[in-house]
């Protein structure tokens, strides 16, 4: 339902935790999280997928279910990050206090990546401007 509607590639990973958001009893976006391999840190999770349907995008919806999630996450001693390239997120998470911006800028493929396939370049943020951002709660 949800696939059409993300910027970048329908594909969802299968071992993502889903969360879904209803409004007034409608289904109005979900988030899902990953746990993303990391050789320094163990704990450590990854939005997957944020996706607000249309007619709930620009009320705020999509920051509140990331940041309920985060806290959830950081409450159990995760470590909790978000990639994006959308516009308004990138600015929103940029001057949240309880958001840490990692990185600002393009994307781009390391030399050993130059040999994907077309196909995967058209889904991920290779080229876009990204943050990076790390979840660092509070009340």
């Amino acid at each position: 339902m949800f696939g059409k509607y993300h910027y970048l590639s329908q594909e969802h990973k299968k071992n993502a935790v889903v969360y879904v958001c209803f409004i007034n009893d409608c289904l109005g976006g979900f988030l899902s999280v990953i746990h993303f391999p990391n050789s320094h840190i163990k704990n450590f999770k990854r939005v997957h997928r944020l996706v607000i349907l249309p007619e709930y995008q620009g009320l705020g919806i999509g920051k509140l279910l990331l940041n309920t999630i985060a806290k959830i996450y950081t409450d159990m001693n995760f470590v909790f990050t978000i990639i994006t390239s959308h516009p308004k997120l990138i600015k929103s998470l940029n001057i949240d206090q309880k958001w840490v911006t990692k990185r600002l800028g393009r994307a781009v493929f390391h030399n050993s990546q130059s040999k994907l396939n077309k196909d995967f370049k058209k889904t991920n943020s290779s080229g876009r401007f990204t943050g990076t951002f790390e979840y660092r709660g509070g009340s």
